[in-house]
């Protein structure tokens, strides 16, 4: 197993990991906006460095609850917000690697084990972003 760095959040009931390559930002108390014709699992927009960012939130994800702060994560060129709270930054290990998914209907590849603190499950952002038609 190879230590890494990791963004390690509260969303809801449950604790996130991503790994620094696929976040692009961590934006406090962000404004999301209401976004009129949105798909269901949107909660809003919010602006980031001349971007339109979606926020996931809205229909299955409405547990994922108001955000303190904002993950901005980016697979293959489009942005996703993910509502959470208390983000901060960890070295620890992949150390599981088979997939489930939570209460909140997010995907997961595994669980991330770091030194003095509890595990937090690694995001699927691949089918994430196919679960949502984000391409």
């Amino acid at each position: 197993m190879v230590e890494q760095q990791w963004m390690i959040a509260r969303a809801g009931d449950k604790r996130l990991a991503l790994s620094l390559e696929e976040t692009w930002a961590v934006l406090d108390s962000p404004a999301v906006r209401p976004l009129p014709g949105a798909r269901p699992w949107c909660a809003g927009w919010v602006a980031f460095q001349d971007h339109v960012v979606p926020v996931l939130g809205g229909g299955g994800y409405s547990r994922l609850g108001r955000p303190e702060v904002l993950l901005v994560v980016e697979r293959q060129g489009a942005l996703l917000g993910i509502p959470c709270q208390h983000a901060t930054l960890c070295k620890g290990f992949l150390s599981d690697n088979s997939g489930e998914e939570g209460e909140a209907g997010l995907p997961f590849a595994g669980a991330v084990e770091a030194p003095g603190t509890e595990a937090a499950w690694r995001m699927d952002l691949e089918r994430l972003y196919s679960v949502l038609g984000i391409q």
